[in-house]
């Protein structure tokens, strides 16, 4: 999405259809490209646990740290987005207004760019750190008859 960006915006400022906004499309095209090399470098990479282990606990306790560490990484990279977001977009309205264009233009920057930055936030992959955040203190209770009457048993997953 931001390398299409990136490329879209360099070569509508390139081909100059609109010398108004020629620096603004530099800038914009300037903003999608940090961020598609931001999104090349750091990709959300999911590591695929080794074949069964003959101990299903060792099994269940490497998917659980898998699911830490995803949950980690999908966090970072939400965090991470909306701060980057707000950096380049302000770094690039500060661009704009020192090339001695329109306020106007600069706002219009950070009026496109910041809510695709946020469009892509709040679409990213997030199931795995609401999975892990959802768990990660689950109270469980469970009633089960027994020959002498009733027993329940309390379980807290960590």
């Amino acid at each position: 999405m931001f390398t299409t960006a990136a490329v879209g915006s360099l070569a509508v400022a390139v081909a100059n259809p609109f010398p108004e906004l020629r620096d603004g499309l530099y800038v914009s095209a300037g903003k999608a490209g940090i961020a598609a090399i931001a999104r090349w470098i750091t990709p959300l990479d999911i590591e695929v646990p080794p074949p069964p282990n003959p101990d299903p606990c060792a099994d269940v306790a490497a998917l659980r740290a898998e699911i830490k560490r995803i949950a980690r990484k999908e966090r970072q990279f939400f965090w991470l987005g909306h701060i980057a977001g707000i950096v380049l977009n302000g770094a690039g309205a500060i661009i704009i207004a020192e090339l001695g264009n329109p306020v106007g233009q600069a706002m219009l920057s950070v009026g496109v760019g910041y809510p695709v930055g946020l469009l892509t936030n709040y679409t990213m992959p997030r199931g795995t750190w609401h999975l892990y955040r959802e768990r990660e203190h689950e109270w469980n209770v469970a009633i089960m008859p027994h020959r002498d009457g009733w027993f329940a048993r309390f379980t807290l997953t960590l």
